[in-house]
């Protein structure tokens, strides 16, 4: 069985790919209730790697597999549909 997540109910199946890969963007007062309601666990190896190049955001894995990139500054998060499309998305190199 699959790890539920809104994924798996989609009423459009045919949109799921679009989605899929799709940012939502995560206004502040909704950042520390999503950390705790799905189990969001900072990613502190990604986090080196981000704050070495400079980027001021903090990367939470959630149990379903999405990660959320937190900036604590503007209060404000993007949310991914999983660690390798953060990593795909990251340009580290100047």
């Amino acid at each position: 069985m699959k790890p539920f997540n809104h994924y798996n109910n989609c009423h459009f199946p045919h949109l799921l790919g679009i989605f899929a890969t799709m940012v939502q963007a995560v206004p502040g007062k909704f950042i520390e209730k999503g950390i705790a309601h799905y189990g969001g666990v900072l990613d502190t190896e990604l986090q080196a790697l981000i704050a070495k190049a400079g980027f001021p955001y903090e990367p939470y894995l959630f149990k379903d597999g999405r990660m959320m990139l937190v900036n604590r500054e503007l209060n404000f998060g993007f949310l991914y549909s999983s660690k390798d499309e953060v990593m795909e998305k990251l340009v580290l190199e100047g």
